[in-house]
């Protein structure tokens, strides 16, 4: 029997062929039940168990499939904790339809990290206590929160859904979900977790206590040559490893990177929602008027032609700012003045530039 005609059991679990594909037989695998209701708890098959595959989960017996719950934009969860009698519960929500999945305890954090890579969370606030707004724009609303379970301090990205669902900031809301749920280096700002509620998601990543590099320049007026080189560094090694995983920036620039702390060097990556993975549909993004945006990415009209070499013009370009303490593109306005422009390694403000 195919998926798409298979009878709905639990709710929103679909039976399936029982049997069982090598893939999954080697899939995680932990102890569960699963039922239609909470109270009471009502075990539709029996003890049984959770197999875990990319993003789909098959509950198994033996070594026969019972049913699988696909995950996708339209199911969300949440965790039912109750740490004194060691209980705990994942309620899936599919509009209007619920089911309950009883696990053990002591897998509960590895079957929460799982999920929250493919789904959204529905009880932000069972988790994190907002502390105090950062800043605000017509798209996202930046908080900070505490972590209740150890007191540690997170970013919160809080976006209303009725501009969510507007067709361009839709394909960019979901483009940075993923990317923050794929990337995993100390200099892209990290994805923690993922919420949503009737009204809103709300994004949590990693702490920062710096400005941004635009911010910085404004207060620094010049760099030593040792700092820019700590700077520069920095992004060739973010973007060795975003290449190295198809990924471009595109818009790379001073406002994409922001110090992880005020006294420190440190930095963070954090335009994830422009990022691109090279050969898929261009996502929609803010064009940069000062001049970091390669020709290729600023006058786009063929994807083909948006590639690292892009990324590479903007640290380029970053890194002469940094330097001559203005952007060489500043006075060009049109894209035949952008590309014919030649570069002057000669020009008063490459005077003052070390020989390096």
């Amino acid at each position: 029997m195919s998926a798409a005609n298979s009878p709905k059991v639990g709710n929103i679990w679909v039976k399936c062929q029982p049997h069982l594909d090598e893939i999954n037989q080697n899939a995680s695998s932990f102890k569960a039940e699963i039922s239609n209701s909470l109270e009471p708890f009502e075990s539709l098959h029996g003890s049984g168990h959770l197999r875990l595959h990319e993003n789909k989960i098959q509950f198994c017996k033996g070594t026969q499939n019972i049913v699988f719950l696909q995950l996708n934009d339209k199911i969300t969860y949440q965790m039912i904790i109750d740490d004194e009698t060691r209980q705990c519960f994942i309620q899936f929500n599919k509009y209007p339809k619920q089911s309950y999945v009883q696990i053990e305890y002591d897998n509960k954090d590895i079957i929460d990290e799982y999920l929250k890579q493919y789904i959204f969370k529905l009880d932000f606030y069972n988790y994190y206590t907002l502390q105090k707004p950062i800043s605000q724009d017509q798209n996202v609303q930046i908080t900070q929160v505490i972590r209740k379970s150890d007191g540690s301090t997170y970013i919160s990205r809080n976006y209303q859904k009725n501009k969510v669902n507007i067709a361009k900031e839709k394909k960019q809301f979901f483009n940075e979900v993923k990317m923050l749920r794929t990337l995993n280096h100390k200099l892209i700002i990290q994805g923690i977790d993922y919420f949503e509620s009737d009204n809103t998601y709300k994004i949590v990543v990693q702490n920062f206590e710096g400005k941004k590099l635009s911010d910085k320049l404004r207060v620094t007026k010049s760099l030593t040559l040792q700092e820019v080189c700590v700077i520069i560094e920095q992004i060739c090694q973010a973007l060795k490893y975003l290449h190295s995983n198809n990924i471009i920036v595109r818009n790379l620039n001073l406002e994409s990177i922001q110090f992880k702390y005020n006294n420190s060097y440190n930095l963070l990556i954090t335009c994830t929602r422009d990022f691109q993975r090279i050969g898929d549909e261009i996502i929609p993004f803010d064009s940069d008027p000062n001049g970091f945006q390669a020709p290729e990415v600023a006058f786009a009209n063929n994807q083909k032609d948006i590639t690292t070499k892009c990324d590479i013009y903007s640290c380029g370009s970053i890194f002469y700012r940094l330097v001559a303490g203005k952007t060489y593109q500043q006075s060009l306005t049109s894209q035949v003045e952008y590309l014919n422009q030649k570069s002057n390694f000669f020009s008063e403000e490459f005077k003052t530039v070390p020989i390096q």
